[in-house]
């Protein structure tokens, strides 16, 4: 069992993370789509750990993350 805390993808962030998957496979190459796909995998086990760790926007259940220049969690 791991230790920390769950992550859940609401679907509005699921279908925000296809279109930016989308975007990317179209105008970038394999090794920056994969350099995002090891961002947002190492940012989620930071996040399992502690949620805390990224500023809350509007409320505490709500915090942004920023994965790379041009994206955000």
């Amino acid at each position: 069992m791991e230790n920390g805390y769950s992550v859940v993808w609401t679907y509005h962030a699921l279908q925000e993370l296809k279109e930016t998957i989308t975007y990317l496979e179209e105008n970038f190459s394999d090794k920056e789509l994969n350099a995002l796909a090891k961002e947002i995998e190492a940012t989620i086990q930071l996040i399992k750990l502690n949620p805390r760790l990224y500023p809350s926007l509007h409320n505490v259940h709500v915090r942004k993350i920023v994965i790379m220049k041009f994206n955000t969690l």
